[in-house]
């Protein structure tokens, strides 16, 4: 369906549900949002936010002919232990017979993406809110895909120099919404200059405070 996230078009998710597994889950959006659905559109009522499989959802993308980049699971992580690989599988074959999309898979839990065998029009990317957890960025360069990103949002602390050797795309962005813990623009400004000396594309996607605006400019720049 389509999206607010400004660095996707579209959200597709055959999955739905998750449990926090770091710092950023704490004020976690798609928690609140199967809260506010709970019992409506596949969202069971007494659980709202269990790891929940929507065959009907599964094949969406084959009926969607523009080309767009899709965001696969927003409302869960794909590589949660409570997703079967059968799923998975059958998420990543809906990927292979749809090469006009390009497709986004982003996780908190990058020691499974090594499992499966990723097409060639998949990103993947981690999430690495916090210096606690920049082994995900290890790890996820040992994934073969055809580009491999990394999403600093929601960034809660200040990273130290970063090593963004092969990685083709880095996304910033603060905590949002209710009870969210402010990001400083120092922060988001080093991981900026740690991507440009690498020439990675840099993509900003808001102050915890709403603003778009980075260093007096938007950046909105995406892996051609």
């Amino acid at each position: 369906m389509p999206t607010k996230i400004e660095w996707t078009e579209e959200t597709w998710n055959p999955v739905t549900g998750c449990s926090p597994v770091s710092l950023g889950c704490q004020n976690c959006y798609a928690r609140r949002m199967a809260n506010r659905l709970r019992g409506r559109f596949g969202y069971p009522k007494n659980d709202p936010f269990r790891v929940t499989y929507h065959a009907d959802r599964e094949g969406m993308p084959l009926f969607w002919k523009r080309p767009r980049h899709i965001f696969v699971c927003s409302m869960s992580d794909l590589m949660h232990r409570d997703i079967p690989q059968c799923i998975v599988a059958h998420t990543i074959q809906t990927m292979t017979l749809t090469p006009h999309h390009t497709y986004q898979v982003l996780t908190k839990r990058p020691d499974r993406l090594r499992e499966f065998a990723w097409p060639s029009n998949c990103w993947v990317g981690v999430t690495v809110e916090h210096p606690d957890y920049l082994d995900r960025i290890d790890t996820l360069r040992w994934v073969k895909a055809p580009l491999r990103f990394v999403s600093f949002e929601p960034l809660l602390a200040k990273m130290p120099d970063l090593d963004l050797s092969g990685i083709g795309w880095v996304i910033v962005g603060g905590e949002t919404g209710p009870g969210r813990r402010l990001m400083q623009k120092s922060w988001a400004i080093s991981i900026l200059q740690d991507a440009k000396s690498e020439w990675i594309p840099f993509f900003f996607k808001r102050f915890s405070t709403g603003s778009r605006l980075l260093d007096g400019r938007m950046w909105e720049e995406v892996p051609e």
